[in-house]
């Protein structure tokens, strides 16, 4: 692919070497600080004109679709994180999650179980844009949906079927020694509130229960069955398959899963549970939520829908974000799917289903774009002779505007210059076609 006076090309035969062939100078080099992101074979590249960047399949039988910016620095050239454990057997699957070390500068890591049946456990350093493989999980392969949370320098994660919930400190894993009251299944999810300084888990399974336990130590409680009351009719809900817990240091927001919409939230104070606006979505295997601690959590769909939800605590209401990245693969985030805050306006999502994709999003300032621009179908008139007014119907909520153009043509092909209305009067020429 030709971009700047260069030629560049991907080597392939499971190669990660780079190369661009320069013109002028007739002489090749190999872009050693910005390898392949993973072994390449029968790729392929191309340049999108419009934002100067070069995209690569990546081929060796991937669905990978990469993105890499010539003009960028050395060594940040290729567009985005890295994929899981750098795409080399980093696959994520049932199981998957990734888990923020609430970490900053060189030190603010994401941590990553891959699920899909293996033991394996990586470390994205955040600053770096790169991957270490850390000490697999200590009792074997990760293969039921589990999700885990984090607490003063630990990683804590559930086992299914078992009592016993693990520990990562950094270097090593360890048990808790306090066992749960009964084991736990599809669906168990586990939450810090700093509110309390407990540490909560969804028991999964088909049950009701919730169990929890103090940072300071001790046996595990039970807290009340989930069920809320719906206008004098009281609602149970079973945690399984999809089931998802979050906290916002004060209160719990859970996700019931296994094809629910329902969205309940848990007050930590009074052990009762109240039934919030419901998830635009069915929720199950893929979805996953994470809270950005200014008041707003974000959701991914799952269940292969490419869709990112944000619910804004204090509003109780839903609002679609921009689509994620469904690339090659042509479907969204399934099994093992996760999405984490890292700690600024960033959110890292991967998207499971034996993928090793690894995204980012960047969560804006403000709730909408500051502008933006719609063009009307083109209006056909049929005959005008002249104008007579603009009537226009529309709602401008505080502290928005609209303003209105109009161009027109004879041929519905060549069109005028936009021109602004004065008043309720068109000021664009009289013609057939209006925009």
């Amino acid at each position: 692919m030709y971009h700047g006076g260069y030629l560049y090309f991907l080597q392939s035969t499971g190669r990660t070497d780079f190369l661009r062939f320069s013109v002028a100078g007739n002489s090749w080099e190999i872009l050693s600080s910005d390898a392949a992101p993973a072994t390449v074979n029968y790729s392929s590249l191309t340049l999108n004109s419009n934002d100067d960047l070069i995209y690569a399949f990546r081929g060796n039988s991937t669905f990978d679709f990469w993105k890499f910016d010539p003009d960028a620095v050395a060594g940040q050239r290729w567009v985005g994180p890295q994929q899981v454990n750098n795409g080399i057997n980093g696959t994520v699957g049932t199981g998957g999650d990734l888990i923020w070390n609430e970490g900053s500068g060189a030190s603010n890591y994401v941590y990553a179980i891959r699920g899909g049946n293996t033991a394996n456990f990586y470390r994205y350093n955040i600053a770096t844009n790169t991957w270490m493989t850390m000490e697999n999980v200590s009792y074997g392969n990760v293969n039921y949906d589990l999700k885990g949370t984090w607490y003063n320098g630990n990683l804590y994660f559930p086992r299914y079927n078992s009592k016993t919930v693990y520990t990562f400190n950094g270097s090593a894993w360890e048990t808790v020694a306090d066992l749960l009251p009964a084991v736990v299944y599809n669906g168990a999810a586990m939450a810090y509130n700093s509110g309390d300084s407990r540490i909560y888990i969804l028991r999964g399974g088909g049950t009701q229960t919730m169990y929890y336990r103090s940072t300071a130590g001790g046996d595990w409680s039970t807290a009340s069955n989930i069920a809320v009351d719906d206008g004098g009719t009281t609602l149970n809900y079973y945690p399984n398959v999809g089931a998802r817990m979050v906290s916002d240091d004060t209160s719990l927001f859970i996700m019931p899963g296994d094809g629910e919409t329902a969205f309940i939230r848990y007050n930590t104070a009074s052990n009762t549970y109240t039934k919030m606006a419901s998830t635009p979505f069915s929720q199950y295997y893929g979805v996953d939520m994470t809270y950005n601690d200014n008041g707003k959590i974000v959701a991914l769909a799952g269940w292969y829908k490419d869709e990112t939800w944000e619910y804004d605590i204090a509003g109780d209401t839903w609002r679609r974000l921009p689509d994620n990245q469904k690339f090659t693969y042509g479907r969204g985030p399934y099994n093992g799917a996760s999405i984490e805050f890292d700690g600024g306006t960033n959110f890292y999502a991967t998207n499971g289903g034996a993928l090793a994709d690894m995204w980012n999003f960047s969560a804006g300032a403000t709730n909408y774009s500051t502008s933006g621009t719609y063009i009307s179908q083109s209006i056909d008139l049929s005959q005008v002779t002249s104008w007579i007014s603009f009537t226009k119907n529309d709602n401008t909520p505080a502290n928005t505007s609209l303003a209105y153009e109009t161009r027109t043509s004879a041929d519905n092909e060549t069109w005028s210059d936009w021109e602004t209305l004065s008043g309720s009067d068109i000021q664009s020429a009289v013609n057939r076609y209006l925009h």
